[in-house]
């Protein structure tokens, strides 16, 4: 066998892998990605192909720490009001009363491993937000108040390897936060072409640096007809 026909076998297995689920609905992680980026989340909901090679292995090693359980509520679904989520562990613990109080464990590999609370909240706000969401969901799905979050981040490059944040979820904002951003995502998904790019981003930066789709956004023919009427009255 060749090279390429090793390789390209296995690409194709990953992207079954990935892609094989049914992802019916609206999900946490796009409302995550919509607060990050809006036309990132109009192409997730529009385009059906796979990403480049880089992103399909960044999100197959993913999935693999994701099904290695730690708990025995491992990879529990929840759903609310229309939006679906997936938590990696959930751990129930009972206080002094044997009142239930859940905590929940998300894990994730990074290329850079925060070294400080500051490091998370700057560089993985997204991760927060992510967990926040889903402990206001498990609140009303459940029926069982969240104590506690974690975020476990794991890179596999340097010590320390792991870094562990945890606090305490901050439900009534989370809820907020999920309303506007279901409101949001179902008028965006509604549209026939994505919203305007964020000016400030810039395709050699984060977030850019981390999409699927960053060559099609600066492609795609809204972007190029933009281009052209701005050219035209420049050289008029």
């Amino acid at each position: 066998m060749k090279a390429g026909e090793v390789v390209g076998l296995f690409l194709e297995s990953v992207w079954r892998e990935l892609n094989g689920e049914e992802r019916d609905g609206l999900h946490v992680t796009e409302l995550v990605e919509l607060e990050i980026c809006e036309r990132k989340f109009w192409f997730r909901r529009h385009l059906d192909e796979p990403p480049d090679v880089r992103s399909l292995l960044r999100m197959w090693k993913g999935r693999k720490l994701h099904e290695t359980a730690i708990s025995v509520d491992h990879e529990m679904e929840v759903e609310h009001e229309g939006v679906k989520g997936r938590i990696d562990e959930v751990f129930i613990r009972y206080d002094e009363n044997y009142t239930a109080r859940a905590w929940l464990v998300d894990k994730k590999f990074v290329g850079f491993l925060p070294a400080s609370e500051r490091d998370v909240k700057r560089y993985y706000s997204h991760y927060i937000l992510q967990l926040e969401l889903y402990a206001y969901m498990y609140t009303v799905d459940r029926r069982t108040p969240v104590e506690g979050c974690v975020l476990l981040f794991v890179n596999t490059e340097e010590e320390p390897y792991f870094h562990v944040h945890a606090w305490k979820p901050n439900l009534r904002k989370a809820e907020k936060t999920f309303r506007e951003l279901r409101t949001r995502a179902e008028e965006i998904d509604r549209a026939e072409q994505p919203p305007p790019r964020n000016p400030d981003y810039m395709p050699s930066q984060y977030p850019c640096t981390y999409c699927d789709y960053t060559s099609r956004c600066y492609i795609h023919p809204e972007f190029n007809s933009v281009t052209r009427s701005t050219a035209a009255g420049n050289s008029g």
